[in-house]
């Protein structure tokens, strides 16, 4: 698995947002993108996750020998960002099930994913994720990215809304379900969110 950034800049209505990004990466590995707010890390999250299309420069995605189409690239990934939303009117079952009709995942049984969430049963089985706090959102957000069957992740800001508990959890589950893969983290908080990866890009040079 092997992700290959070449020259890649990014700009919105001639504003530009990021130049010159490059590297290679290859797994196993996890690498940090930094950056304050408004650098550009998430932008350029969604460039590697294909998300978005870089406005110069090309990025070349392959898995074991052979090369993934832009196109076909969301088939390969997992993402857990605030810019992306949960079904809030489902439960945690219903998106559980809902998941795995797109994405293989690395658990297959409803009652060890919702024991996997380390959050009281009773209070999060049939409730509707619109009840749940941010904190609790976070956390299903989290697990159903990480639990996907993919080589490559990406994270923006995952401790956001987390207390130090749901902090250690989230470090077990990147342990526990990404070795093996390429998983990329955005963050403005390397030692909180990013500690096992290395930097790779830093936006605010």
């Amino acid at each position: 698995m092997r992700i290959e950034v070449k020259d890649i800049s990014k700009s919105y209505n001639r504003q530009e947002i990021f130049a010159g990004v490059s590297g290679s990466f290859d797994a196993p590995g996890a690498f940090a993108i930094q950056g304050s707010n408004g650098s550009g890390k998430s932008t350029l999250l969604r460039c590697l996750s294909g998300l978005e299309t870089s406005t110069e420069g090309e990025i070349l995605w392959q898995v074991g020998l052979n090369s993934i189409p832009s196109e076909k690239i969301y088939q390969q990934v997992a993402i857990c960002a605030p810019w992306i939303s949960l079904y809030e009117e489902l439960n945690c079952v219903e998106l559980f099930a809902l998941t795995s009709k797109f994405k293989t995942l690395q658990i297959d049984k409803e009652q060890d994913f919702l024991e996997l969430l380390e959050l009281p049963l009773a209070k999060i089985k049939s409730k509707a994720i619109s009840k749940f706090s941010s904190g609790m959102k976070q956390r299903v957000k989290l697990a159903l990215c990480l639990l996907q069957e993919v080589p490559f992740y990406f994270v923006d800001e995952p401790c956001s809304n987390l207390d130090k508990k749901a902090i250690s959890w989230y470090l077990s589950m990147i342990e526990r379900f990404t070795q093996g893969k390429l998983l990329f983290v955005a963050t403005n908080n390397f030692e909180e969110e990013a500690p096992f990866s290395t930097p790779a890009f830093d936006l605010n040079t």
